[in-house]
């Protein structure tokens, strides 16, 4: 599974959890409202202050779903980050991954593909940034060696 997939797969695993919860609501509401009409038979369903608890626990989790959904509706930028995956870059080395320069071009049109993936084979040669752990990481030692001019569209995107 793709990184982009597993992202995918996660929100909505996430999705799920929150609905069933939202689900599960009315479900715990009603067992309060027994116990609590076993307490005092007199008071009326609309002055049970459980409703209006139900109803907001309703609402919160409509947003965080709501949110969560805008908030990943554009993961494409996450293939920039398989990029600077420095275990990878052995095989990176061998295979070089097209499909995720061009997904992160895609994110970022603005970069130089070109330029990009001539900087990234030569990341992916050189044993010195194999032992580099992450993009923050990769961004410290370009920056610590004086290497943005020479690794300048990776630095761009580093930076982003």
């Amino acid at each position: 599974m793709s990184e982009n997939h597993a992202v995918h797969a996660a929100i909505t695993c996430f999705e799920n959890a929150i609905s069933k919860e939202r689900n599960n609501i009315e479900t715990i509401e009603s067992e309060i409202s027994e116990n609590h009409a076993v307490q005092t038979k007199r008071r009326r369903i609309h002055e049970n202050p459980y409703i209006s608890k139900t109803v907001v626990a309703k609402e919160v989790c409509d947003t965080i779903i709501t949110h969560v959904k805008e908030r990943f509706s554009f993961t494409e930028h996450l293939n920039a980050s398989i990029l600077f995956a420095a275990d990878r870059f052995p095989q990176m080395e061998k295979n070089f991954p097209i499909e995720h320069l061009e997904a992160t071009l895609e994110a970022y049109p603005f970069l130089d593909k070109i330029r990009l993936q001539t900087e990234l084979e030569l990341i992916y040669r050189r044993p010195d940034f194999r032992n580099i752990s992450g993009a923050i990481h990769l961004l410290k030692f370009i920056t610590d060696n004086n290497l943005q001019d020479i690794f300048s569209a990776t630095f761009a995107l580093l930076q982003i």
